[in-house]
């Protein structure tokens, strides 16, 4: 008979026994339960995944009908036609409730080989119906398939353990992206460069081969220096060239509800190199100040990072533009090193389409700026002011600047005047964009009003007249709160923390840019309406957004298509349909 202390030992030691035998079965099942991406080789180029399509297609459906009524039904009766994307035209044997995968391989000088890997309720069923030129392996319900049979000896190596595959090559950030989208891609960046190499090592030299012949025969400019334009083209196709060799990996994921359309990406480069140093001096921001424009305009943008070193290099180019003009080259030099003084936050743009106003023309701007002293940046723009004079063949420019020329409650505005006019004889073109000039501000020109509002804040209006300026002043005393205007609420799905923002209300703008068109008289359109036939067309405020923000090592970015934006879009199309089908 056992006693207590033996029993309690056998119970320990059999307790032990079985925590080990559970852990032995966990590494043995897992060892043999593989998932989609440990059929793809680590060396893959590109991912591609697509969320059960079933729920997939029924949520861009949803979409559909939100847009346009009964257009959803149309979309999904084309969800069969999704076979011929995997090669199974029938979808015999496919499961639609799992996920599908597509893995692309480069291949230098050769067409990229692919992989299908695709969930089966019938893995012989699935075989079968998608035939005999291509080479299978499955495992489990996966089943993978192409018609490459080196990079299907790759797949097998992966199913055996002998090759690592793809599902520890995908970093944590780039894996949450690619798994929550309803449809996503995964590119191996870093990959991709080492593949071609060589002709990326080669493309620094082609590049400045080719800005040096275009520098060679390009036509002398009075006043202009052309090579510095091709100068500038140059550094941003090898900043282009340097980012590429940096880059990691980079991932792309769409999502849909019933509501709006999400594009997410995201860019991973390798760490302590040229672009991380960069990015990670972009320090991000919640982007506040776009709440003290004047709300529901047609348009708006903000940033924030260090524009320091992008303004130097700006005013550096610009200099060298003008370099054989003595007065205007000492002008930017001047600028140049007054910016060095200014510490710069937030800026925020915001404009409005109005027509109606042949003096002020179609475009009201209005634009924040977080720069302190803003009085220096008030004396840099006056300098700007008269530092851009332009007198080319095809192209005068004339600038006048009107030092506190006007006042709002106790604050000075500045003047400052853009007018220019283009040359028949030089320029074909140049009455139609005189036109242009015309529609857009006004037959004074382009009018651009400037306010130091506080030590750190100034204020600028494009366009318009004086009340465009008070609009603006007292938008930003106002303060709107988050969520009481439509950009706001748009805003606020995009990324919270940003450098970059920016929203379209593309459906308005559109139906003001044709009645200006219209109006005109002498813009050509292709369709054959009269502006008053417009008059009963009205859809509702809507955005498109766009945001951009740095990460550690990498950037990211969210655009954001509202579904009353598309359905804007529809109802003026509806509304020229119906139009042109009318009896004239």
């Amino acid at each position: 008979m056992l006693s207590l202390h033996n029993s309690g030992w056998l119970i320990k030691r059999g307790g032990a026994t079985l925590v080990a035998l559970g852990l032995v079965l966990t590494t043995q099942i897992s060892a043999f339960a593989a998932g989609p991406l440990d059929l793809i080789p680590a060396d893959v180029t590109a991912i591609i995944r697509l969320k059960s399509p079933e729920a997939t297609i029924g949520k861009i459906g949803n979409f559909a009908n939100a847009v346009q009524p009964g257009l959803g039904f149309m979309v999904q009766g084309q969800a069969p036609g999704l076979g011929v994307v995997i090669s199974n035209r029938t979808l015999g044997g496919v499961d639609l409730k799992q996920d599908w995968y597509v893995a692309v391989f480069a291949v230098k000088n050769a067409e990229p080989a692919v992989v299908f890997i695709v969930p089966a309720t019938d893995v012989k069923g699935l075989q079968n119906a998608v035939g005999d030129a291509f080479t299978f392996a499955s495992k489990d319900s996966w089943v993978a398939y192409s018609q490459d049979e080196a990079v299907m000896e790759l797949v097998e190596e992966c199913l055996s353990g002998n090759a690592k595959s793809a599902s520890g090559a995908i970093d944590a950030r780039s894996s949450t992206l690619f798994g929550d989208a309803d449809l996503a891609a995964w590119v191996n960046v870093a990959g991709l460069v080492k593949a071609y190499q060589d002709e990326i090592d080669g493309a620094d030299e082609q590049l400045d081969a080719l800005l040096e012949g275009l520098s060679a025969q390009a036509p002398p400019t009075p006043g202009l220096n052309l090579a510095a334009v091709l100068e500038m083209y140059g550094q941003l196709g090898h900043k282009a060239l340097q980012a590429l060799r940096d880059s990691e990996a980079c991932s792309i994921g769409i999502s849909v509800s019933n509501t709006a359309i999400t594009i997410d990406e995201l860019l991973v480069v390798k760490a302590r190199t040229e672009t991380d140093k960069y990015l990670a001096s972009q320090k991000t921001s919640k982007m506040d100040v776009l709440s003290r424009l004047p709300q529901n305009r047609h348009g708006y943008m903000a940033m924030h990072g260090d524009f320091k070193g992008l303004m130097d290099w700006g005013m550096s180019f610009a200099a060298k533009m003008f370099e054989n003009n003595d007065e205007t080259t000492k002008k930017f030099e001047q600028m140049l090193a007054s910016l060095k003084d200014v510490e710069f936050g937030e800026m925020a743009w915001g404009f409005s389409l109005v027509d109606g106003d042949a003096d002020a023309g179609l475009i009201r701007g209005y634009s924040i700026s977080h720069a302190k002293p803003a009085a220096k940046m008030r004396e840099i723009a006056r300098e700007m002011g008269t530092a851009y004079k332009m007198d080319i063949p095809g192209l005068k420019q004339e600038i006048t600047v009107k030092v506190d020329a006007e006042s709002y409650g106790g604050l000075s505005a500045d003047l400052i005047t853009l007018k220019q006019t283009f040359d028949d004889e030089a320029n074909p073109a140049a009455a139609m964009q005189n036109m242009f000039q015309e529609v857009l501000y006004g037959r004074n020109g382009m009018v651009q009003r400037l306010v130091v509002k506080e030590d750190d804040v100034m204020i600028q209006t494009i366009g318009g007249t004086g009340d465009t300026m008070k609009e603006a002043l007292a938008a930003y005393d106002t303060t709107a709160g988050t969520g009481k205007s439509d950009n706001q609420e748009s805003r606020s799905g995009l990324l919270e923390d940003a450098n970059f923002v920016g929203l379209v209300d593309l459906p308005n703008l559109a139906i003001i840019g044709v009645r200006a068109a219209l109006a005109t008289g002498k813009l050509p359109l292709p369709i054959p309406i009269k502006a008053a036939q417009l008059e009963g067309l009205s859809v509702p405020r809507s955005y498109i957004g766009f945001s951009a923000g740095t990460v550690p090592q990498g950037v990211q970015l969210r655009t954001k298509i509202e579904a009353k934006t598309l359905q804007g879009l529809f109802q003026i199309v509806t509304f020229f349909q119906q139009q042109m089908q009318q009896p004239r």
